[in-house]
């Protein structure tokens, strides 16, 4: 009897281990409370290597022969920080190199991960030329998203492939120009004009036109500068951060960035205005501006030459306390 006594309290006693083992491990694959997001300016290319997330792609690894195929990226949150980003899908013109312009955008999926939360989103992939980038959308806008003008420093992950075009139709090489009716009341002279190659409207008001060539310069000729982006990681009033502007352009003369709103600049009592900042891009066509907003709202970017104009968001000084709320976002 006491034997079976014995017995059955070792039996109770590993009963009850087993279910302290169970709970244990129930507990160890629970996660910890979400880590507090970092401090700093940290961009798309730095997500990993800073621990803000990690990620997996189907396929894997990406290729140049994904054409025709569907992408998938499952992304897992690492700390508090709310993350703005995109899968983006464009054919493209010249592929084997980042980035190849002009792009026309296939498919787009921008999406938030909410602190420690996985997310996973799914793009189309062009059947010709095509690149497929996985960025940092927290200061890309919807415009530079649908013309791929966006920098390198958000890029987190892309490819290039394909070898067909993507039934682009080549150019006609003249006009021809519109048939002309005579009224019947009236009997004027008519000129026939003769066939020219496709213009743009003239610049500078010298009267000229000019073919769809660039050039650098000369009275009418067409700009140089084709494009103006810019990037800024969580630009918010009474913060320090950066802002970086690329401007595309053939001129020799390196543009002069101008910086407006938000109260950056000198502010001039007079007018009740602020100055702005300017600064002029390096050789590479890219500038690094430190900012320090006085209010919220919208920066406006503008390059000397250049008809594109680019922006920047600034958010409200950041309050004591957070909702922990995730922004809403399309796609």
């Amino acid at each position: 009897m006491k034997r079976t006594l014995t017995v059955l309290s070792l039996t109770l006693l590993a009963l009850v281990g087993s279910l302290g083992l169970a709970s244990s491990a129930s507990a160890a694959t629970t996660p910890a409370n979400c880590p507090a997001a970092p401090g700093g300016l940290i961009t798309g290319s730095e997500f990993v290597s800073k621990g803000l997330i990690e990620y997996t792609f189907t396929p894997d690894p990406w290729s140049a022969n994904m054409g025709g195929q569907t992408v998938t990226v499952t992304v897992t949150g690492k700390t508090q920080q709310v993350l703005d980003l995109a899968l983006l899908s464009y054919q493209s013109k010249k592929p084997g190199a980042w980035p190849a312009w002009p792009q026309q955008l296939v498919d787009n999926k921008r999406f938030a991960v909410n602190g420690c939360e996985t997310v996973t989103r799914s793009v189309a992939v062009a059947n010709c030329k095509y690149q497929v980038d996985f960025i940092d959308a927290n200061s890309v806008t919807s415009d530079q998203i649908d013309s791929a003008e966006f920098s390198i420093f958000p890029l987190i992950k892309y490819a290039v492939g394909g070898t067909k075009d993507c039934g682009d139709t080549p150019p006609p090489t003249t006009t021809t120009p519109p048939t002309t009716t005579t009224p019947p009341t009236t009997t004027p002279t008519l000129t026939t004009p003769t066939p020219l190659t496709p213009v743009d409207r003239p610049v500078g008001g010298q009267g000229t036109t000019t073919t769809t060539t660039p050039t650098t310069s000369g009275a009418g000729s067409k700009r140089a500068c084709s494009s103006v982006a810019a990037t800024s990681y969580r630009a918010r009033v009474g913060l320090t951060s950066s802002v970086v502007v690329r401007v595309k352009t053939t001129s020799k003369t390196r543009p002069t960035v101008l910086l407006k709103g938000a109260g950056l600049g000198t502010y001039n009592r007079k007018t009740r205005t602020y100055s702005g900042i300017r600064r002029k891009v390096n050789s590479k066509g890219t500038v690094t501006i430190k900012i320090k907003p006085r209010k919220s709202g919208r920066i406006r970017i503008t390059a000397t030459g250049c008809a594109k104009v680019a922006g920047v968001s600034v958010a409200k000084k950041k309050k004591t306390a957070t909702n922990n709320v995730s922004p809403t976002f399309t796609g």
